[in-house]
């Protein structure tokens, strides 16, 4: 496995490729938020705009993509947000730092959308309980 980006270069691809949604829905800053070299090369950058937050997280080499709102701390896994809007009982596999981009920016209109991240927050945290319920449930033998 090689060894992953830099923050600083991880921080200039997922400006590049979140640059036209960034600029079409208010995003203003992107900052280097945490970085730990010593494992994996963790790192997380934050897009910030007035109302909504992008989280782009390298976790053990994978990249993905949290989006929440900016007054509130709780952030939703881009794969969660998709397949709640799409009425699918499991979240999607969506990851890698292109993949995320091009799959946030088509579901951009219905995800920054103040009435999906609070007034639907209720519905969305019960839709994951649900799923993590299934899906972490002992099986029988």
């Amino acid at each position: 496995m090689s060894a992953p980006d830099a923050p600083q270069d991880l921080l200039r691809r997922a400006t590049e490729a979140l640059q036209s949604l960034a600029r079409e829905h208010g995003f203003t800053s992107a900052h280097i938020d945490g970085y730990a070299p010593e494992s994996f090369g963790d790192c997380l950058i934050v897009f910030e705009s007035p109302q909504f937050q992008i989280n782009v997280v390298r976790d053990r080499g994978q990249v993905f993509i949290d989006v929440g709102l900016s007054s509130e701390s709780a952030r939703w896994p881009l794969g969660h947000l998709v397949a709640f809007l799409e009425g699918e009982a499991a979240p999607r596999a969506i990851e890698g730092l292109e993949y995320s981009c091009q799959v946030l920016s088509a579901y951009a209109p219905r995800v920054f959308n103040q009435a999906l991240l609070s007034d639907r927050s209720g519905e969305l945290a019960e839709w994951a309980q649900a799923w993590a319920s299934r899906a972490f449930a002992p099986r029988a033998s």
